[in-house]
């Protein structure tokens, strides 16, 4: 027998996990059992509904390559490793394919032995069908002699032709002399990674690739002083192509080192700062202390830079077997100028120069990232090959509907490609593991879109930071456990996700528990999009998680409730043969057959389902009867019949914007977080419009907050449409904000919102506008901006530690505050002075807002009781209350009274989530104070 120690040893480094969704890696108490020098794996088995165990037989399930050519032979590699208390003598293993839901050919089948503790692989080959751009699942199952299942596990298999149609980008950034390429090349195929970014192998941005004499020189320094070495990137790349992964270099598009003069390029083409343009000083970016130089920017759209950088790419494809070039930029810095003065924004240089690289590079690929999603449609509309937008909340992507609408937007712009979306999470853990719940539930936010993700790589370790060679967090092994699981997912529902879909609109009601189209927190996020054979809903679960916001920076996110046996109504508007449900988190991601009932109400035709389970993200797919015709041009941005984004929370997502002179940001924001502005110095015109979809037709009101209290425009309005039908509504100069509105008949099921702005001043004029709400015939509210709160707003709640099934620290007695969260510390603390009973109290003291929170998970549903003993004596606030939230219902609450002595409050609650916060919160304009002792939660 092999020595088993040391090749588990191995295995690890090349984080080999299994077909593995992990519920809690560490639960396991040990990795070694009573097997003389045989050591237990700590492998997992999703083959079963909610299970956590440990692989008896089937070690790991991986192929030979990431993608493969249709018709090309693929090599299964199944490892073994007997667990089970016998020997198993003539079992045999079976490989079944899949598509979707319908098996491929015929179960191919091989005999095996194998001792107890001993291991073994073997090597299955199956046949790629000749059909492009498929993806697959491969059921592989384990058989005693008996024909009784002792096993299961799966593994996707990706048939394309090229990797741009369905994108697993990952990354490179470690390129010295001692690193086993193939090694990483192993790990990241086991994802199915499929497109390598080639993270600042260069020597300059404005001349990659040093020479020594004639030839490309075998070392040099990266911008950070790193070493790399030719042969390295060499061997990656040879590497990666032998495992079908594909190579794209990284550049800027304008970037360059301070000696760039003596390396040809010209002071001429740099950008500059103010209007002195050459003679001003130049647009950089300053580096680190000890780096090799800052950065210098030039002109995109000038064409001696564009021949200039041009030629050293050249270079670098003559130099290098490279698949493509993946360009980069900083980001939008508002208005630069170039050498003569001339101001530029820079993202209006994108298309041209992007345009012309094509020109230049015709037979590779080129991938531009318009950072914060600035620019994206310069870049999408241009003839780059595929999508990719590093996002950040702050440029208004701060919620998973937000990542969902970025993908939808570049998918319509780029008439169907599937957009590559680097986000990062968990950026100020330092050293530490990535936090799995934030990953996962981002991870399914894109997925689920139809988008991918730009987050593994080098030696499967997580992007958490925009600088890739930073390495201090990385993944433990249940979270690449449920990474090889999404992975396998998106390759083997690839065309389910991302291949022609469009977003339906069809209305999803969830028995028991509260969902929504857009993914707000504390419910499950539902939607529906459609292809010709095929509704799919999409259900990711936000139970419990009391913040929609996806970057979770100090990795504080709180796990979704898990829940089961709940039913769905979904309304259907084509006959449907079939339900079906695939998942990463259960099953292997194998297909489930769920059983339907068909029937109809006063809201339309619709069919009802059990859904057995529901963690972190399911897909059920419905077959139709028929094939449907799908006019691509109804796939919209957001949910039929609401203003998209109608507040700016979002940023400018589903708004068409034509002109310069605009803006966002929170300042003097009616509510929530943003606004928009039109603002410039010099004459200009604006204009933001939007066209709302799916509307029965009928009277509506549209109304919006606005303020235009700089400078006399010659035009300012607020213009709605339907049909050949316009009105008008002029918005005047005031100081403050007013609500202007504004009714229209819709008579087509489309009306479009915009405002249209031209000023021929010289000198400074303006417009804000924020919170756009659409109402129907009777008034009510039908579309108003979902806000995101901010601490200290009414409703606001953190993602809290979680105390499991009770109140942790309920008393005080710990002598502090364990278990719970304050929104500011200062003024808040446990003391021993004017206690209840025992020796401790909490207390607040000072003006402003104050809250103390505590989750409480993992409850069964039913009847609590809330209790506790507060007292506030000092001053009189406008706010005093305990507030029971996130139960699944409405925020229930009692008032705290004013008064010298301690009292006993109480609040009772239904929980149907399987959690509660709770919440003392108080605010003030003047010294008050708080006492809270003695908190008890009583299940009725």
């Amino acid at each position: 027998m092999k020595n088993s120690r040391k090749r588990i040893k191995n295995l690890f480094t090349l984080t080999i996990m299994s077909t593995a969704t992990v519920l809690n890696l560490f639960a396991i108490p040990s990795t070694v059992y009573a097997y003389d020098s045989f050591d237990k794996i700590p492998i997992v088995d999703t083959s079963e509904k909610g299970a956590f165990n440990q692989k008896l037989l089937l070690y790991d399930v991986s192929t030979d390559k990431s993608m493969y050519k249709p018709g090309s032979n693929v090599i299964v590699n199944i490892e073994m490793a007997n667990y089970t208390e016998n020997e198993i003598s003539n079992g045999t293993v079976e490989l079944a394919a899949k598509y979707l839901d319908t098996q491929i050919g015929d179960v191919i089948k091989q005999s095996f032995t194998i001792g107890k503790s001993e291991d073994k692989q073997i090597d299955l080959n199956w046949v790629a069908p000749n059909e492009d751009f498929k993806g697959y699942l491969l059921e592989i199952t384990c058989k005693d002699s008996d024909g009784k299942v002792i096993e299961s596990s799966s593994v996707a298999v990706d048939v394309s032709s090229n990797w741009i149609k369905f994108p697993r980008y990952g990354y490179l950034t470690n390129y010295k002399k001692d690193v086993n390429t193939k090694d990483i090349i192993d790990q990241l195929k086991k994802f199915h990674i499929n497109g390598l970014q080639y993270y600042d192998w260069q020597d300059k941005h404005d001349e990659p690739i040093p020479k020594e004499g004639s030839e490309v020189a075998d070392k040099w320094k990266d911008l950070s002083k790193h070493d790399v070495y030719k042969s390295i990137i060499e061997d990656y790349i040879k590497n990666g192509h032998e495992a079908g992964l594909a190579s794209m270099e990284y550049n800027l598009i304008y970037g360059a080192y301070k000696d760039y003069e003596t390396d040809g390029a010209k002071k001429e083409w740099g950008l500059y700062k103010d209007e002195g343009g050459i003679d001003a000083e130049q647009w950089t970016m300053k580096m680190p202390d000890g780096w090799e130089s800052d950065l210098y920017f030039m002109d995109p759209a000038n064409k001696e830079w564009q021949s200039y950088i041009f030629g050293r790419e050249k270079e670098v494809f003559d130099a290098f077997d490279f698949d493509g070039w993946h360009m980069d930029t900083v980001g939008d810095f508002g208005t630069i100028y170039r050498a003569d003065g001339t101001p530029v924004s820079i993202t209006t240089t994108f298309k041209d120069f992007l345009n012309s690289a094509k020109e230049a590079f015709p037979n590779k690929y080129i991938l531009m990232n318009p950072v914060g999603n600035k620019g994206h449609e310069q870049v999408n509309e241009s003839n780059v090959d595929g999508a990719y937008t590093e996002v950040w909340p702050w440029d208004g992507i701060a919620t998973y509907d937000a990542l969902k609408g970025i993908v939808d937007q570049a998918r319509i712009e780029t008439k169907g490609r599937s957009l590559i979306v680097p986000a990062y999470m968990n950026y100020n853990l330092g050293s530490k593991y990535n936090e799995e719940k934030p990953v996962l539930l981002t991870g399914a936010s894109v997925f689920a879109a139809g988008g991918s993700r730009l987050e593994l790589g080098d030696d499967t370790r997580m992007l958490t930071q925009e600088y890739f060679p930073n390495r201090n967090v990385v993944m433990n092994e249940e979270l690449k456990a449920r990474e090889r699981k999404y992975y396998d997912f998106i390759v083997a529902y690839e065309n389910l996700l991302r291949d022609g879909q469009i977003n339906s609109g069809n209305k999803i009601e969830v028995k028991g528990y509260a969902n929504s189209a857009i993914g707000e927190a504390n419910k499950i996020w539902t939607y529906a999009k459609k292809d010709a054979n095929y509704d799919i809903i999409q259900m990711i679960n936000l139970l419990g998680v009391s913040d929609n916001t996806w970057r979770a920076a100090d990795g504080l996110k709180s796990k979704p409730t898990k829940i089961e046996n709940f039913n769905v109504k979904y309304y259907v508007t084509q006959d449907i043969q079939g339900v079906y449900l695939a998942s990463p988190d259960v099953y292997d991601c194998k297909s489930q057959n769920l059983q339907f009932t068909k029937g109809s109400d006063e809201k339309g035709n619709y069919i009802e389902f059990t859904v057995p389970s529901l963690e972190y993200w399911n897909m059920i797919y419905l077959k139709k009867s028929n094939v449907e015709n799908i006019d691509k041009n109804n796939d919209v941005i957001g949910v039929p019949g609401q203003i998209n984004n109608p507040g700016f929370e979002d940023g400018y997502m589903g708004w068409n914007i034509t002109g310069r002179s605009y803006g966002l940001d929170a300042t003097d924001a009616t509510s929530g977080n943003n606004k928009l502005y039109f603002y410039d110095k010099k004459p200009y015109t604006q204009k933001i419009d939007q066209t709302v979809v799916g509307l029965k037709n009928g009277r509506y009101t549209v109304t919006a907050m606005v303020k235009q209290n700089t400078g006399i425009p010659d035009y300012a309005a607020m213009e709605i449409t339907s049909g050949d039908n316009t009105e008008k509504v002029n918005i005047k100069h005031s100081e403050d904000y007013i609500k202007i509105e504004g009714s229209i008949d819709v008579i087509n099921g489309k009306l479009n919102i915009a405002f249209n702005y031209k000023s021929t001043v010289n000198g400074e004029t303006n417009l804000q506008i924020d919170d756009i709400q659409l109402l129907d015939e009777n008034g009510e509210v039908i579309s108003k901006e979902a806000k995101i709160l901010k601490p200290g707003d009414e409703g606001y709640i953190v993602d809290l530690p979680e105390s499991v099934g009770k109140i942790t620290n309920g008393n005080f007695e710990k002598g502090d505050a364990s278990g719970w969260t304050a929104l500011n510390k200062d003024g808040f603390g446990v003391n021993d002075d004017d206690v209840f009973s025992g020796n401790y109290k909490c207390y607040f003291w000072g003006k402003g807002k104050q809250s103390l929170q505590q989750k409480v998970t993992e409850l069964p549903n039913g009847i609590y009781t809330v209790k506790a003993m507060v007292k506030q004596s000092v001053g009189n606030p406008t706010l005093s209350k305990l507030q029971l939230s996130g139960f699944g219902e409405n925020a229930a609450s009692i008032e705290i009274p004013h008064g010298d002595s301690y009292v006993e409050i109480s609040q009772q609650v239904n929980v149907t989530s399987g959690m509660l916060i709770i919440s003392f919160m108080q605010d003030s304009t003047d010294m008050t104070n708080l006492q809270i002792d003695n908190v008890e939660f009583i299940a009725n």
